[in-house]
């Protein structure tokens, strides 16, 4: 969308508003921002530190790497924890346990985050979280067949990870659009989430697709290890022997 407002994470505002390079289409093409808005690799420097630019369709600040999970062409879809993820797409989904966060916006439009179960008998949308929400993580337990999906209250549209279900209005009701763009970021620490970088408004209205609308965080959340369930019988069975 081309006028909005924007509220983005607190860290300095950077500079990084080219458009990513892309001539392969198993990649949709992410468009320059307009104005003032931030690009991807500006909007990965304020959540990640450091100075990020292009190498291709992927992103990088030395430290840190934002590999771009492809849009169309891979052999299988996208799981978390990630595996794999140079030969994944961002169309469905695998996972557990997961932690969700909302990290930058540049949107007029209210949005509000979610996911659809298809493995349900009959799938639906499950809200998450608004994407005015920024900087706070829900968790919650995903399926082993999924779409994360961007539902637009201004509008009253809904997008999901998979182009197929994304009809465009008016004019362009007979094409699909992608609507989300992936990374998958890793770094010191053992850091290794998703990214997801979405556009909020559709073909047939005024989307300029740079797929800065809403920007969330996506993380496996560990189960506990041996080691742990371990550590807690032990404790139980000291604290129960105090008690005889």
């Amino acid at each position: 969308m081309k006028t909005r407002t924007f509220s983005v994470v607190a860290f300095a505002a950077v500079s990084g508003i080219a458009a990513i390079a892309q001539a392969d289409p198993q990649y949709t093409v992410v468009n320059a921002p307009p104005g003032a808005e931030l690009g991807h690799p500006a909007i990965l420097s304020n959540m990640y530190g450091g100075t990020w630019g292009a190498s291709g369709v992927h992103v990088t600040n030395g430290t840190h790497g934002a590999m771009r999970v492809m849009d169309a062409g891979a052999s299988a879809g996208m799981s978390i924890p990630v595996a794999a993820p140079e030969l994944a797409q961002d169309d469905v989904w695998a996972g557990n346990l997961v932690s969700v966060a909302v990290r930058a916006r540049y949107a007029g439009d209210s949005h509000i985050f979610g996911w659809i179960d298809d493995t349900a008998a009959e799938p639906a949308f499950a809200p998450i979280i608004s994407t005015h929400t920024l900087n706070s993580p829900v968790m919650l337990e995903v399926s082993s067949n999924f779409r994360w999906a961007l539902h637009n209250t201004s509008t009253g549209l809904m997008f999901t990870s998979a182009p197929w279900s994304n009809a465009g209005v008016g004019s362009r009701s007979a094409e699909t659009f992608d609507q989300l763009v992936t990374y998958h970021v890793t770094g010191p620490s053992g850091l290794s989430e998703i990214a997801l970088f979405w556009e909020d408004r559709i073909g047939g209205q005024s989307a300029d697709y740079d797929y800065n609308d809403a920007v969330i965080t996506i993380a496996a959340v560990p189960a506990p290890g041996a080691g742990a369930l371990a550590a807690i019988g032990l404790i139980g069975l000291v604290g129960s022997r105090r008690r005889k």
